[in-house]
């Protein structure tokens, strides 16, 4: 059990999901799953904040090999398998470039963000483990106009699953 490092980019960033394992030792076990949601589509950002993490589940055997497992299910497990199940993280709130870059480290020294996710995400350029104060200045002026943020940011699964249907439908079900 142990927090989902992968966070959402906003000025106050998503939450993070969790990851649950457990490994099955008695043969003849069943278990069941259903239910899990946000697998398709992430939670939805907000304000300039990008959208959260998706959550999966899997079935881990003895030999380390992976496989999914659908929405609805009733699992037959072998001892040694494992099941694990990572939930989604929430979508983050306004606009990366907003979050204050010592917020940042702090998410680069707690394992949620790389140093070079902090450099592209939020402008924030980490060097000896502390804020380049000047350069992320310099790299935060550097950044394209923003223009109005997006009210929600969907993900792009959320787009590309939008794009497969016409606009004419679309408007008959909102």
């Amino acid at each position: 059990y142990k927090l989902n490092d992968a966070v959402a980019p906003g000025r106050w960033r998503g939450g993070s999901g969790i990851v649950f394992e457990f490994q099955l030792l008695s043969p003849h076990a069943q278990i069941s799953s259903r239910g899990w949601d946000r697998f398709h589509l992430r939670p939805w950002g907000r304000e300039g904040g990008k959208g959260g993490t998706l959550g999966a589940t899997s079935i881990i055997d003895a030999q380390g090999h992976e496989r999914a497992i659908p929405k609805i299910e009733v699992l037959r497990l072998a001892p040694g398998e494992t099941v694990r199940l990572v939930s989604p993280g929430g979508g983050g709130y306004g606009d990366p470039l907003d979050r204050e870059p010592v917020a940042v480290l702090r998410d680069v020294e707690d394992g949620f963000v790389t140093v070079a996710e902090a450099r592209e995400q939020y402008r924030v350029v980490i060097a000896d483990g502390a804020v380049d104060a000047v350069a992320t200045d310099a790299l935060r002026k550097a950044a394209p106009p923003r223009g109005s943020a997006n009210t929600f940011d969907f993900g792009e699964e959320r787009l590309q699953y939008e794009q497969r249907l016409p606009q004419a439908f679309q408007d008959m079900v909102v």
